[in-house]
């Protein structure tokens, strides 16, 4: 069951039964996938120019973009790694 996220995006780029299946079990799957994969982006971002609080600088960057609060950018993380193998 456990897959890596880039191949969870894939599948829900078709449409096929499975990605209904997501898509009926969590509405915004897409949207979040999205939103972890710029939150992974901006991790590396902030590495390169030496941030010494990378996740939490990301974090908060991603929480602005989407207009989220921080409780939510949680409940999409533990969602995300109920799924996939990669969600640290």
């Amino acid at each position: 069951m456990f897959m890596k996220t880039a191949e969870l995006k894939e599948k829900l780029e078709q449409s096929t039964a499975e990605s209904r299946k997501y898509y009926r079990l969590y509405p915004t799957l897409y949207r979040d996938v999205l939103l972890w994969e710029d939150y992974c982006r901006l991790i590396e971002t902030n590495r390169h120019k030496k941030y010494h609080a990378v996740k939490n600088s990301a974090r908060y960057d991603v929480c602005e973009m989407y207009g989220i609060c921080e409780k939510t950018f949680f409940a999409i993380r533990s969602e995300l790694k109920d799924l996939c193998e990669d969600v640290e």
